[in-house]
């Protein structure tokens, strides 16, 4: 699998840098022209694990090559106050200058926040990167204080380029994933999005879910960062599935 991402969805672009991209290129005549990126499907933490269990180098350049990518990307979308809100697409150029809101005009959402997701995994399968914490701290916790303050509650499901709230809705699956991210780096913050998230659990007999019973990403974002370490549950004690021993019963 990891041999197929290299080969058909990861580009050399003219610059030098290798960039991950969302859909394989056509073909040669692909080098000189603008691609769309999707900056959540970034995951330096995976790429170093590839490049061990491969021995293909270019796995290491990748992740070297993604945070040169995402620190131009942060100079791209610096907004009102120095709030950096990651887009959802971005247009990566000849160049190698990024161009925002090439979808739909800058949107801040539904992609956008699982970038925080992979970035807090480079941290901790990584045994730590400066890098990455540095993006969650100077980053991230500003754009969540900004929307918040914006929307006198809870983080909007989509923001603009200086985190100004677009929507007046939240999600629990963003904030339970802005939670795990900040866990350690911004304890606070965590807190307060952990806060954000719990308020959506809900019960229905034997079933519990976030906000809706039906909503399949929302849950499956929530529950899985919900999973690590202890949190506010509304319920009685929380079972930790990722904790159970091989040899422990099942519950």
């Amino acid at each position: 699998v990891a041999d197929g991402i290299m080969t058909k969805a990861v580009h050399l672009h003219p610059n030098g840098e290798l960039v991950l991209l969302p859909w394989p290129l056509a073909g040669g005549r692909d080098q000189e022209r603008e691609i769309l990126l999707n900056p959540s499907y970034f995951s330096p933490g995976h790429y170093r694990i590839f490049e061990v269990e491969t021995g293909n180098r270019r796995w290491g350049k990748l992740a070297q090559d993604t945070y040169r990518q995402l620190e131009r990307l942060c100079e791209a979308t610096l907004g009102e106050g120095g709030v950096v809100a990651s887009p959802d697409w971005v247009l990566l150029q000849t160049d190698g200058g990024l161009c925002t809101g090439p979808v739909g005009g800058y949107v801040s959402g539904w992609d956008a926040f699982r970038l925080w997701w992979r970035l807090r995994l480079d941290i901790d399968l990584g045994g730590g990167n400066r890098r990455a914490e540095d993006y969650i701290t100077r980053r991230l916790v500003p754009f969540l204080e900004k929307s918040m303050q914006e929307s006198g509650g809870d983080v909007a499901s989509e923001s603009d380029k200086s985190g100004m709230p677009r929507v007046k809705y939240s999600n629990a699956g963003m904030a339970a994933v802005y939670r795990w991210a900040a866990r350690d780096l911004a304890p606070s913050m965590s807190r307060t999005m952990e806060r954000q998230a719990v308020r959506r659990l809900q019960r229905d007999g034997e079933y519990m879910f976030f906000q809706d019973r039906d909503a399949y990403s929302t849950n499956s974002w929530a529950w899985f960062a919900m999973l690590e370490g202890d949190f506010l549950f509304p319920f009685g004690k929380f079972y930790n599935l990722g904790g159970r021993r091989s040899d422990q019963p099942e519950e």
